[in-house]
């Protein structure tokens, strides 16, 4: 099963812009970043043999996660391109399923960021 980056985090961010969007302020230049990012993304999940793939959206931290289920990865340090993704990443993690698979959560910064209010001054009389 071939997991494709573009396709998914373009579904997800459209998603979620016609949902929520509407809030914040759309980082375009994050989001070119990380679509430059999705060959890379593709090659971690062939290289990790993953089984399963999410993407979503937190709604409050506004945080993309790709979730991959693998039965078995091997991280080779540095040359293995999961390693690359590091200069991208919020965080990842990693975790067991309950069918016993290893789960890969790749976690970026938000797209989103919430617009500065204009504070009013208040007029003394």
């Amino acid at each position: 099963m071939g997991f494709k980056c573009l396709q998914s985090i373009s579904e997800a961010v459209m998603d979620f812009n016609s949902k929520e969007g509407k809030k914040y302020i759309f980082d375009e230049e994050g989001y070119i970043k990380l679509r430059n990012f999705c060959d890379i993304i593709d090659a971690v999940a062939d290289e990790f043999e993953a089984d399963s793939f999410e993407v979503s959206i937190d709604k409050y931290t506004r945080r993309l996660c790709i979730r991959m289920e693998c039965s078995d990865i091997t991280l080779s340090y540095p040359i293995h391109p999961y390693f690359v993704l590091t200069e991208i990443l919020e965080s990842t993690g990693l975790s067991i399923s309950s069918d016993r698979f290893l789960i890969v959560d790749l976690i970026f910064k938000s797209l989103w960021k919430k617009p500065k209010n204009l504070k009013t001054k208040n007029k003394r009389t």
